[in-house]
């Protein structure tokens, strides 16, 4: 050890001043154990640092008092993190057990002040990944380091004005270490310390009271009037005096006498609150009805009272009512701050403590947390989490429908009254409204035994192989990544991609009627009336489909059914014909003598003789093509038929000549010519060609291309002339 201390000394002297940077301290601790290695023993060598570095520690640690008292107190903690960082940079170098840091830390705490434990605080949540760094639960370093806080904590709760700092290590140790963690939780269900009880008495008074009480008291006795009235008189007095101050005497008594049962009522809810297990008792729940009936409206009364001084203290005044509020009121302007009342038994102060809104809301809050742990004991709330396991979670007690109904009605008004509490009531209360509602869940989970909340990651079998997430949908994710295929609907869907086909544009394809016009307006609309019939067959041929298929499902099913009740109805042990050797040799020939003709025999009678040829097979006649029976194509066809005639009719005057060139009906092919006319027509202009002739038409002949029958003769005005 003495051969270490010089490299200890030396490393000291060559930090600089604090607030020393962690590289430079890193580098430092490097350069030491490099160096000391050369010179010293392995043998014990990290207890010989360790020995060292608490030895420097604790010196500085006792100059704490000192440090306070010159107002050195800032460059005292600075100096205590640089060591601090120190023994952090050795145990991270191995040349310290993990460990070290951890009982360093807790010797520190328990010899330092408050201010000073929250500083080295500080430095632990500065330091908390390193320090923290391949910790487990429940063993080694984690232990020390829980328990080192829980006695910070227990020493904190002792003094007044650490709620925050208390709220820092909760929040430290809620961070380090898992939510399930054992230290952490109440699996057996225990209560915190049990309500001692107070009770109402003279002693509690004030000296004042007891003053005026005894005054009161002796203030016949003692007057010396009284005495030197005759004997007579005095009596006389005496009686009128005892009729004058009866009243008051008992007027004060039933006063007194209220407060005193006030006091001990409101004083002994406390019981249920502090310890809920009071209720398995017989007639408990009916006292603490009682008491919570007689409390209420006492509470409300000072709500009430309350709410009508601050209307009537805002309503004083009308100038400066009247008057701009420069300067927010105090309670406006503290509304994130929140006063954690006392309870201060005394009964002098009951009066003043129920005027006080935090007190009030604090007995309301503890009275609804009360309340929602009570309904949890109904019978068919009991059955959904009581269980074997948690049996000491549990207690004999049920809480009976009637009385489950005033549970639910004082919880009504409980947040009825915490809403007109000022300032800011129904805020305040929505707030508690929603800490009970998701105090639910950490009920359930304090029910289930406080199950963990580690959930495995998602995994697979692949090939045998138990793989993750990327692995296993690596097919899907690149089957995905595939460019698509092509669309069916070249307009996104059926319909748009339909109604383009039946030649609508815009939307005044739609609201115009149809003004036959050109020949070319015709075959539009000739056009449109085929896509549609074409739309419509196509939905009766997929109809006619999904009806065969359906058909067909139903015809598998049925002969399914047939063929496992016929094979049920099957005897194994009657012989078959041809075991018993009764079938015939051919089914002309006549059955056995003495054997029972089989049914299909007797149905078919035997054909003999040469006289009997087979009749000869007539081929089937073709199949004659589907009629459409549909209404809809059927009027859609009768329309186009009519479409045609039209166009004909409108065309005979001026393209009369290209009737002979078509078929019947082919309006397409008529427009066709028309179209070839007029560019032969504009070519014979572009090259000064008279276009007009003097002949008349010849004489043109329908043919009607489907039947090839023999031409029909058409006249000059486009009729068909029948033969004679």
């Amino acid at each position: 050890m003495a051969a270490l201390r010089p490299y200890i000394v030396k490393l000291l002297k060559d930090v600089p001043r604090p607030p020393a940077g962690q590289d430079v301290l890193k580098d430092l601790v490097s350069r030491t154990l490099s160096d000391a290695k050369q010179h010293a023993s392995s043998e014990n060598w990290k207890s010989q640092w360790e020995y060292l570095l608490k030895a420097e520690i604790f010196k500085l640690a006792a100059k704490e008092g000192k440090a306070v008292r010159e107002g050195n107190e800032d460059s005292y903690y600075l100096e205590l993190r640089d060591k601090l960082d120190l023994v952090l940079l050795f145990t991270e170098q191995d040349a310290c057990e993990q460990t070290f840091p951890f009982i360093v830390l807790q010797d520190l705490l328990e010899s330092q002040t408050i201010e000073s434990c929250s500083q080295i605080f500080s430095w632990i949540e500065d330091r908390a990944g390193r320090l923290t760094e391949g910790m487990v639960p429940q063993k080694g370093k984690a232990l020390i380091l829980l328990r080192t806080l829980n006695d910070l904590l227990r020493r904190l709760s002792k003094t007044g004005s650490t709620t925050i700092f208390c709220g820092r290590i909760l929040t430290f140790l809620s961070g380090v270490f898992p939510l399930g963690e054992r230290s952490g939780v109440n699996l057996r269900g225990e209560y915190g310390p049990t309500w001692e009880g107070v009770s109402f008495s003279a002693n509690n008074l004030l000296p004042e009271e007891k003053v005026k009480e005894e005054s009161q008291s002796q203030d016949v006795a003692m007057d010396p009037q009284v005495k030197k009235e005759p004997e007579s008189q005095g009596d006389k007095m005496e009686v009128d005096t005892a009729k004058e101050t009866k009243p008051a005497v008992s007027s004060e008594e039933s006063e007194l006498q209220k407060r005193e049962d006030f006091y001990n009522t409101f004083w002994e809810l406390q019981l249920y609150f502090s310890k809920p297990t009071v209720f398995a008792s017989p007639d408990s729940l009916e006292k603490f009805k009682t008491g919570i009936n007689k409390v209420m409206p006492v509470i409300k009364e000072a709500t009430a009272k309350e709410r009508a001084m601050m209307g009537s203290r805002n309503l004083t005044g009308t100038a400066a009512s009247l008057k701009r509020k420069r300067e927010p009121e105090a309670e406006e302007t503290n509304l994130n701050e929140y006063f954690f009342a006392k309870f201060l038994t005394s009964p002098d102060l009951l009066d003043l403590e129920i005027a006080d809104t935090h007190f009030r809301r604090q007995f309301l809050l503890q009275l609804l947390i009360l309340l929602q742990h009570l309904l949890t004991f109904t019978k068919a709330e009991k059955e959904t989490w009581s269980t074997p396991r948690n049996r000491s979670l549990q207690m004999e007690f049920t809480l009976e429908p009637s009385d489950a109904q005033w549970v639910q009605d004082a919880t009504v008004k409980v947040f009825e009254e915490l809403k007109q509490t000022t300032p800011n009531g129904r805020q305040f209360a929505d707030t508690v409204s929603t800490i009970l509602e998701r105090e639910k869940n950490w009920i359930k989970w304090k029910n289930e035994l406080c199950a963990p909340f580690d959930k495995e990651p998602w995994s697979a079998e692949v090939d045998g192989n138990k793989t993750g997430l990327w692995e296993a949908t690596k097919a899907l994710r690149s089957e995905m990544q595939k460019p698509p295929e092509n669309w069916e609907w070249s307009l996104g869907t059926e319909p748009l991609t339909d109604i383009w086909a039946m030649g609508y544009r815009d939307l005044s394809d739609l609201e115009r009627p149809f003004h036959p016009g050109d020949v070319k307006d015709f075959l539009k609309k000739i056009k449109q009336n085929d896509a549609r019939i074409e739309m419509r067959k196509r939905q009766l041929a997929m109809h006619a489909e999904r009806m065969a298929q359906a058909q067909a499902r139903v015809a598998a099913a049925r002969a399914a059914a047939v063929e496992e009740s016929s094979a049920m109805k099957l005897d194994p042990a009657t012989p078959s014909s041809a075991a018993t050797g009764t079938a015939p040799l051919h089914p002309s020939l006549p059955p056995k003598p003495g054997s029972t003709p089989s049914s299909s025999q007797e149905l078919k009678p035997s054909v003999s003789g040469p006289e009997a040829t087979p009749t000869p097979s007539t081929p089937a006649p073709p199949a004659a093509p589907p009629t459409t029976t549909d209404e809809q194509v059927l009027k859609l066809e009768e329309g186009k038929q009519r479409v045609t005639w039209l166009a004909l009719r409108t065309a005979r005057d001026q393209h009369l000549q290209h009737f002979g060139k078509i078929g019947t009906g082919e309006i397409e092919l008529l427009a066709q010519e028309i179209e070839n006319e007029k560019k032969r027509e504009s070519e014979r202009i572009q090259k000064g060609e008279t276009a007009g002739t003097s002949e008349e038409p010849p004489q043109l002949s329908l043919v009607d291309s489907t039947t090839g029958e023999s031409p029909q003769k058409v006249d000059s005005e486009g009729d068909v002339k029948m033969d004679s």
